[in-house]
């Protein structure tokens, strides 16, 4: 019952609003008010949203700028260092790690005291800077030391898991250029450990920041390998602490994670693809991306990046105080419009309602119908004025409608009366053959039958189109009768792929172009070749008549080309030889479009070829057009 009822309810509802123009208007009104009010508030909201954004994206560039700083600080720091390990000092004396490079070279004892003082040097070093966690010294001669705050190593040899980690990793990033450290990420204390990981077998592997410079010393090389420690690194840039610099993170070149405040997600990789600004050459860029803002920001002297992350729930938050701002304003305003809009438009539709009335009077043919209103100089007065008129008129404009059909009809008939009956013409023929058959005179017997072959279709086909086929066999009794007007003195050949025999064509598009070639081409000369040649190039038929005959000058094939495409009038004496071709031209593209017609090539004393495409074997009319679109 409820349903029902219900049902009903909403019946009379939709036929009201259907029904009345004034209910239909009051509810457009409303609804672009609200799409207006929605669109305005909406803009606001993300503009509002989108400055807190920039805020947001250039305060954290600034930051990150500064840490830029921070690291590239550090990184001297690590540069003096290699410089002091690496090269001579004041006095002009050999430093320790430059003599380790042939230390297995040396006596026993000596190979000692050289050790003893290498480990000695990094523990120094050590305690004048305690973010490093290790020092690691390689040479190519298979002497490796490791000296940590916890433990020294040596090794003597090639045949160690820390030789195979030293060629295939620190000594290629080392040696690529030996003037600056490199720097690189992602490996722990367990990678350095020259025994193997015995003893952090079962420990977790504390992860490293690690600098390496490669040097040359008595044409050996060496490289040295100083691992800082992630904590002190991560807190360059972290100093400031809270939510945003938990966030920020380090990725290399290649991104992968190599500093992170969480050490499970080191080694995890990054697209950095996706930070087009950066690939370009850009410092800085910023994005969103799975409801993140990121920031980068390249650290050139590391060529690593430093990206942060922030939720763009934080931003909405700010925001959520204009939302409700805006629901209580659009709630407020849909109820004054709804008002507003229910007086004023009944008043604006009135002469509507008076219109629709007379409409229905004219419907009923109450032809002269008036509308009577007030001088309105506005839209609706003129439709209304425009009305009256129209309705006034509207019994003349039947009437001479009718009258011109009539006219039309009386036409028709006339056109039909004065047509020449095709039967008369094809039965003359037919007449003047058996009496040239009885005076035995065969050339004219011939030329009236190859005549009568060429008229036959048009009195027996009312098809527009026809097949290449067909249109061959229309050419041959017409070339039959140009030969016995020239008294046969030129060769003709015909080669038509059997693939496109059955392709599309229109009527007589050969004709003119072979009737050009004889007449033009052929005319005069003893002897002559005239071709007719087709195959399928690329879907479309391309139908190809070729003479060679005198050809054409510059200026006389220049003014057919212009024939072709429309850009000479065709009007004179010099112009009548290009008309027909012309005409083919026009009816080609008329039916198939613009991509299909004629082409003409010639040169003064080597003949003329002229070319036909057509649609492919496959393609009606309809589809020509289409491809032509």
């Amino acid at each position: 019952m409820l349903k029902r009822i219900g049902i009903r309810m909403l019946k009379r509802f939709d036929r009201t609003f259907r029904g009345k123009l004034s209910n239909q208007l009051i509810v457009s009104f409303i609804g672009m008010f609200l799409i207006v009010l929605f669109a305005s508030m909406t803009t606001v909201y993300y503009a509002i949203l989108g400055i807190l954004k920039s805020n947001s994206k250039e305060n954290g560039l600034n930051v990150m700028s500064q840490y830029s700083y921070n690291l590239d600080m550090i990184r001297n720091e690590m540069d003096q260092i290699f410089r002091q390990m690496i090269f001579p000092n004041q006095a002009g004396t050999t430093v320790v790690v430059q003599r380790l490079i042939t230390a297995n070279q040396l006596p026993e004892v000596d190979r000692t005291v050289l050790l003893y003082s290498g480990f000695r040097s990094f523990k120094q070093l050590m305690s004048n800077y305690s973010y490093i966690r290790s020092i690691n010294f390689y040479s190519d001669e298979g002497t490796a030391l490791s000296a940590s705050r916890t433990a020294n190593q040596i090794a003597l040899g090639t045949d160690g898991e820390y030789y195979g980690f030293y060629r295939t990793v620190l000594r290629e990033k080392a040696m690529s250029d030996p003037d600056r450290p490199a720097w690189l990420g992602g490996y722990g204390e367990r990678q350095f450990d020259l025994e193997g990981g015995a003893q952090q077998k079962h420990a977790e592997s504390k992860p490293y920041i690690t600098a390496v410079r490669g040097f040359l010393s008595g044409g050996k090389a060496g490289l040295i390998a100083i691992n800082i420690d992630l904590k002190y690194f991560t807190s360059i840039y972290n100093r400031a602490g809270g939510a945003q610099t938990d966030r920020m993170y380090m990725v290399d070149s290649n991104g992968m994670i190599v500093a992170h405040n969480d050490p499970s997600r080191i080694g995890e990789q990054i697209d950095i693809r996706s930070l087009p600004e950066l690939s370009e050459g850009s410092p800085s860029t910023s994005m969103e991306r799975d409801g993140h803002q990121i920031m980068a920001y390249r650290i050139s002297g590391l060529d690593w990046i430093l990206i942060q992350e922030i939720p763009l729930s934080i931003f909405v938050q700010d925001a959520a105080k204009i939302r409700v701002i805006a629901l209580v304003t659009l709630f407020a305003s849909l109820v004054f419009a709804i008002l507003l809009s229910r007086y004023w438009i009944s008043r604006l539709t009135l002469p509507l309602v008076r219109l629709t009335a007379a409409i229905r009077k004219v419907k009923a043919g109450g032809l002269g119908t008036k509308v009577e209103v007030r001088s309105n100089n506005n839209e609706l007065g003129i439709l209304i004025d425009q009305f009256n008129r129209m309705s006034s008129e509207l019994a003349n404009v039947i009437g001479q409608k009718e009258k011109i059909e009539e006219e039309k009809r009386t036409i028709e008939v006339q056109a039909l009366q004065t047509q020449i009956n095709p039967h008369l013409i094809y039965n003359t023929l037919n007449t003047i053959k058996w009496m040239a058959v009885i005076i035995k005179a065969n050339n004219i017997v011939e030329s009236i039958t190859a005549l009568s072959d060429i008229l036959g279709p048009l009195f027996k086909k009312q098809q527009v189109l026809c097949t290449i086929e067909e249109e061959l066999d229309y050419i041959h009794p017409y070339i039959k009768i140009m030969r016995f007007r020239y008294g046969g003195s030129f060769k003709v050949d015909i080669a038509v792929s059997e693939e496109m025999i059955a392709c599309l064509t229109l009527r007589f598009v050969l004709q003119p172009i072979v009737e050009n070639a004889i007449y033009h081409g052929l005319n005069g000369r003893q002897g002559g070749c005239l071709s007719i040649t087709g195959e399928l190039r690329e879907g479309k038929a391309v139908l190809t008549v070729r003479d060679d005959g005198e050809g054409l000058t510059e200026s006389r094939l220049a003014e057919i080309r212009g024939l072709l495409n429309d850009t000479v009038s065709g009007e004179g004496e010099e112009s009548e030889a290009g008309i027909g071709l012309r005409n083919v031209q026009r009816r080609i593209r008329l039916h198939f479009g613009e991509r299909y017609g004629i082409a003409i090539d010639s040169r003064s004393g080597t003949g003329t070829e002229v070319r036909v495409t057509l649609p492919g074997k496959e393609t009606s009319v309809e589809k020509a057009r289409a491809s032509n679109e």
